[in-house]
């Protein structure tokens, strides 16, 4: 009975999804005021405001560790030509990032939402900004809300609960702001973060040393009034990811150029694998390269010093990019569904040359803001060996093959 109910609660569950998506992009966001109470109570919050306009109009603290920037990333190797498959091209800007000293603030549910007095969220800071689409406004029910005294670091963020890339990255990677403005675990009482199972997350705490008696790991439902909270910002913004959080992976993880170098590919199991994937490794295989799975690894950074050529199915463990060195050359395989720019921007911002393959989804979203398909995906090999011989065209050492072995 139990495995029957448990796809009929997905299906209910994605619907469900679906139709808030819907309803939330053409309801406007001034009908939350019309709500009773705030929401420390239930449901989202009334108001919202930028943090720009926001710290202008209020007595709060503000460290800045990393200026606004703007500009272009490289462009893709691969495909030819100098385009991409991505809506927003090369193009980035990112606002002052640093971190945010807020008094009588909340922190709702394991996402992270920052929310001030007069129940004012402050979307700059989670993943979606104060977009009208933004998941916070799917909030219902949660606890009461947790009084905590002193000062709080938060490091929650949205998905980050569920999705190794966006723990790692989004945030577990904001303790470089908190370190860039002078902080320290000394400075704080406690540490919201989500707990993510696994042996490689707990490897990253553990190396990263932090406290574990100050950790607190909320649940989807848990929310906490802070007496002061440290809030850092954003790294980056949604789908781009700003140097420094490759830089702070590479400070606390070094690991000494090793030989001789390695050409490996980071393969996919489960949701958005490929339809293909026995003759994809086959390929991959003849051109030398080894499959690799770093999920549930520890030491990454050494195992991933000889290594300087990747192929990676789009997913969150393409996040482990952070331990590599800086010129490793990057080929992602990308579902037609998803062309996100995480990976491309993270390769960028860490100079690691980055090309892309889009393989044609079995399901494809009508809508922008419908939920992904999760839907598999076929690489066309004849495109698949075109772009590897672009990877292997430049970089590592004299000894990498650019043909492929033959059967």
């Amino acid at each position: 009975m139990a495995q029957f109910l448990q796809p009929t609660r997905l299906k209910v569950l994605g619907w469900r999804a679906r139709v808030r998506a819907y309803t939330l992009a053409y309801l406007p966001r001034v009908a939350w005021r019309l709500l009773p109470g705030t929401s420390a109570s239930f449901g989202p919050p009334r108001r919202w405001k930028n943090w720009t306009t926001y710290k202008k109009t209020h007595e709060v603290g503000w460290s800045v560790a990393f200026d606004a920037a703007e500009g272009e990333f490289p462009r893709p190797f691969w495909p030819p030509g100098g385009t991409t498959p991505f809506m927003k091209g090369t193009h980035y800007a990112w606002p002052e990032q640093g971190v945010a000293r807020l008094s009588d603030a909340r922190v709702l549910t394991v996402h992270g939402w920052c929310v001030v007095p007069e129940d004012v969220f402050l979307g700059d800071f989670c993943f979606g900004g104060n977009s009208r689409d933004s998941r916070v406004y799917h909030l219902t029910f949660h606890d009461k809300p947790r009084w905590l005294k002193g000062v709080t670091l938060n490091l929650c963020s949205a998905h980050s609960a569920v999705n190794f890339c966006h723990w790692l990255l989004d945030a577990v990677g904001r303790l470089e702001l908190f370190e860039r403005c002078g902080f320290n675990y000394d400075a704080v009482d406690q540490i919201l973060l989500p707990i993510f199972p696994g042996t490689t997350a707990a490897w990253v705490l553990q190396h990263l040393r932090l406290p574990p008696h100050k950790l607190i790991h909320p649940s989807e439902k848990d929310q906490f009034h802070c007496e002061t909270l440290l809030q850092p910002s954003y790294p980056g913004t949604p789908a781009t990811y700003s140097p420094w959080v490759v830089n702070f992976y590479r400070r606390h993880f070094p690991a000494e150029r090793r030989e001789p170098p390695r050409l490996v590919y980071f393969q996919r199991k489960g949701k958005r694998g490929l339809t293909n994937a026995a003759e994809v490794e086959e390929e991959l295989n003849r051109w030398g390269f080894e499959s690799f799975d770093p999920a549930g690894q520890i030491d990454l950074s050494t195992q991933l010093a000889d290594v300087t050529h990747i192929v990676g199915v789009h997913g969150a463990g393409l996040a482990n990019l952070v331990f590599c060195r800086p010129g490793t050359r990057v080929l992602e395989l990308m579902p037609s569904d998803t062309p996100w720019r995480f990976y491309y921007s993270l390769c960028s911002s860490g100079q690691m040359p980055y090309g892309v393959v889009v393989g044609k989804s079995l399901r494809e979203r009508r809508n922008k803001i419908d939920l992904p398909t999760n839907a598999p995906f076929t690489v066309p090999l004849d495109v698949l060996r075109e772009a590897i011989s672009a990877l292997l065209s430049r970089g590592g050492a004299h000894d990498i093959p650019v043909v492929p072995r033959q059967s």
